[in-house]
């Protein structure tokens, strides 16, 4: 998942889950580099080093969000 160290935000937003996660995924841009930079605004066609390691993550639904923050904030 990490290849060395990561900054994690666990980012809310009050809403509809789905519209939430859209949203974040549509600033993120697309996961292809070549893609994203398309969308020059996008945060991948900003900030994305190279083709195959983006840096950058939006889960796809409420269940996978839920996992992934349980994996990077685990409870005590």
């Amino acid at each position: 998942m990490t290849s060395g160290p990561s900054c994690v935000l666990a980012l809310t937003k009050e809403g509809n889950d789905e519209d939430v996660i859209n949203r974040w995924r549509e600033d993120l841009g697309p996961a292809d580099l070549e893609e994203a930079k398309k969308n020059p605004d996008s945060f991948r066609a900003k900030y994305a080093t190279d083709k195959l390691i983006n840096g950058l993550h939006g889960s796809d639904s409420r269940e996978s969000a839920m996992r992934e923050l349980a994996f990077f904030f685990p409870s005590p």
